[in-house]
C-alpha cells in the first residue's frame, strides 16, 4: 500500500506532488485519507505488482471477488 511519497515511483512524483501541494491542506488530507482506505489495499498492491512486472505504468488491473468494502 502506498504509505508516503517515497513509495510513489520517482518518474511520477513530479505529477503527484505538485497536485497535492497545490491543494488546500484539508483537501489534500481528505484525498489521501480516501485513497488510503482499506478497500483500496488490493488495488494498490495489484498496481504496484503491475508496475514492477512491466517496469512502467501501464496495463490493466482486474480484481475478482470484490468485498463489500472494495465495491
Amino acid at each position: 500500500m502506498i504509505q508516503d511519497r517515497n513509495s510513489c515511483p520517482r518518474q511520477y512524483r513530479h505529477k503527484l506532488l505538485p497536485m497535492l501541494t497545490s491543494m488546500s491542506p484539508p483537501a489534500a488530507g481528505d484525498l489521501l485519507a480516501y485513497l488510503r482506505q482499506p478497500g483500496f489495499r488490493r488495488f494498490w498492491d495489484a498496481g504496484r505488482a503491475r508496475y514492477i512486472s512491466l517496469g512502467r505504468m501501464g496495463g490493466r488491473i482486474e480484481l475478482a471477488g470484490l468485498t463489500p468494502e472494495e465495491q
